[in-house]
């Protein structure tokens, strides 16, 4: 992550801090820690992505900024997908635009639980760094009701129908 001229701390102290609840030198928006066990600590339990009967297992964060639920590319071959054989539509999101992204159905199971559904999923380049998914408004916030609770206990609810 580079550094801003206005930045007093590195990204790391920048969450770390967050999450102890103090205030950072800014506001950690695109900030990012590579530690998978904060990532199954803050995100709970795991995801499976289906394709008929190929699967993959992965994390993903809920993001209300997302337009639609989204997947690192590198799973698409797992799944039985071949981006050569659909078009890939531009997306845009923090930093980037005019990003080719493949959409497919998909079954999204949520570990640990018995809720699973199905939903069109993008598949882009932007998330294979990190591993992680996003689930956003389209495929997500609009079956669930989610409720974030920041100011009295840090937290955030799903409501299932």
């Amino acid at each position: 992550m580079r550094k801003l001229s206005r930045d007093r701390m590195t990204a790391r102290q920048r969450i770390e801090c967050t999450l102890r609840g103090e205030i950072p030198d800014r506001v950690p928006v695109f900030d990012m820690i590579q530690h998978i066990p904060l990532i199954e600590h803050v995100t709970g339990e795991r995801l499976t992505l289906a394709n008929g009967q190929q699967t993959v297992a992965c994390y993903a964060i809920v993001d209300s900024g997302a337009d639609n639920c989204v997947f690192p590319l590198t799973f698409v071959q797992p799944l039985g997908l071949d981006p050569l054989l659909t078009s890939a539509e531009s997306t845009s999101g923090v930093g980037s635009y005019a990003v080719p992204t493949f959409f497919w159905d998909i079954v999204v199971h949520l570990h640990g639980t018995p809720i699973s559904f199905p939903g069109r999923a993008g598949f882009t380049d932007g998330p294979n760094r990190i591993g992680l998914g996003l689930l956003g408004q389209d495929g997500f916030f609009n079956r669930f009701g989610v409720r974030f609770d920041l100011c009295r206990s840090a937290s955030f609810e799903i409501e299932v129908p």
